[in-house]
């Protein structure tokens, strides 16, 4: 793993006088594109090798999917249904789709054409807002110093207003227009997925036997909200690499959209399953916080 330090000038430095910076890791896509690493080195081997191709559905639709409109609507019986799917799905699967979400297609349309031009600019410029320890701003794949050398590249950003403005600005601060069109887009979508997020665990909480804003509540101004890009260069032979590994996600909720790729598998009951993309749904995915309240 690279890191870089600052070091006061002197015949000779004490730990005192040496000030680290935060570490910037190199990543396995832009160690694969600057000649340091070869497919060779992303290959998944033994036991954890894929089993399923990312392009492999089931025939029907897998995961349960539950009308957003019904849950917030007045017909009880309706509604005590979905609510009762919606339950199910989240003890058996830990996933579900959403319909009738209320998150418009042409704003998700427009985010997802504003996030392809981002990860089509040169290095150079995505390199402006590399993330520092993993964390927010871009990433060219996993560490490389990790096992496994993930393919892809993603966009980390923290739901806010300040945040997303300064990360598009710098990046294009060349290109107002398009800069305030992409701040614009993205400030409405998450705005949205938050409105949506909140609702889901209300209702799951309240399918808990809890009030409603359980937890809920306990947000905070300064509560984080994470979002997340995700893109899979092409692959020579995407049968021997990993986009990402197995795994489950740290917070309460992830609330995903999938283009028509595909690639998002779950495992059930020991077998992987392929998710089949869909536009007029949403994937819910409940994390390991959630995971953790005791179900009835």
């Amino acid at each position: 793993m690279a890191s870089t330090g600052e070091v006061s000038q002197g015949e000779e430095d004490s730990e005192d006088e040496v000030q680290k910076k935060p570490e910037i890791p190199l990543y396995s896509m832009q160690a694969l594109w600057d000649g340091k690493m070869s497919l060779k080195d992303f290959e998944v081997k033994g036991e954890e090798k894929l089993t399923l191709p990312h392009d492999v559905f089931e025939h029907d639709e897998a995961l349960p999917v539950i009308d957003i409109s019904a849950l917030l609507g007045t017909d009880k019986k309706i509604r005590d249904e979905n609510m009762a799917a919606m339950l199910d799905a989240a003890k058996t699967w830990g996933f579900f789709k959403i319909r009738n979400h209320g998150v418009p297609l042409e704003v998700v349309k427009k985010v997802e054409s504003n996030v392809k031009n981002f990860f089509a600019l040169p290095m150079e410029k995505k390199l402006m807002v590399k993330a520092i320890n993993f964390a927010f701003g871009y990433v060219g794949g996993s560490p490389v110093s990790w096992r496994y050398k993930w393919w892809l590249e993603g966009l980390h950003m923290k739901v806010n207003y300040q945040a997303i403005r300064d990360m598009v600005n710098l990046v294009w601060s060349d290109d107002k227009d398009f800069a305030e069109e992409f701040i614009s887009d993205l400030t409405s979508y998450f705005d949205t997925m938050r409105y949506l997020s909140r609702l889901i665990v209300e209702c799951l909480t309240e399918g808990l036997s809890l009030p409603r804003d359980t937890y809920t509540k306990l947000e905070t101004e300064n509560a984080i909200c994470n979002a997340r890009v995700n893109h899979y260069p092409a692959c020579p032979d995407p049968s021997k690499v990993f986009g990402i590994p197995g795994h489950t996600d740290p917070q309460m909720l992830s609330i995903l959209y999938q283009d028509d790729v595909g690639g998002l598998q779950v495992l059930k009951d020991g077998k992987w399953i392929g998710i089949r993309p869909d536009d007029s749904t949403l994937v819910c995915n409940l994390g390991d916080t959630f995971q953790a309240i005791e179900w009835p």
